[in-house]
């Protein structure tokens, strides 16, 4: 059974960890650059999977916190989802835009 402090940790970092990323969708709020160089199948997918994992995340915080034990496994799926969207990022894996990212 999860105690009270990793059951708000956990959510919090699910929540977190949601928002963080799905400002970061391309064509979102965030990333406008053009991202019109890769095939259109490839972007929807990579754009579905984003965020599919960001909603499946804020749904799953509502039960994390109800202390389901399925709703663990889950979120413990969507954080090893996180890692690895962040870590294929860092090195570079995923196609960039050859548009220079504007900062406000």
């Amino acid at each position: 059974m999860m105690t009270t402090f990793n059951k708000y940790a956990i959510a919090g970092l699910l929540a977190l960890s949601s928002v963080s990323l799905s400002v970061l969708v391309p064509g979102g709020p965030i990333e406008t650059r053009s991202f019109s160089h890769i095939n259109p199948i490839i972007l929807g997918v990579f754009n579905t999977f984003l965020t599919s994992l960001s909603i499946i995340s804020l749904l799953i915080v509502y039960f994390v916190l109800k202390q389901k034990y399925w709703a663990s496994i889950i979120s413990a799926v969507c954080g090893v989802s996180y890692f690895l969207v962040y870590g294929l990022d860092l090195a570079r894996i995923f196609p960039v835009s050859p548009d220079k990212l504007l900062r406000s």
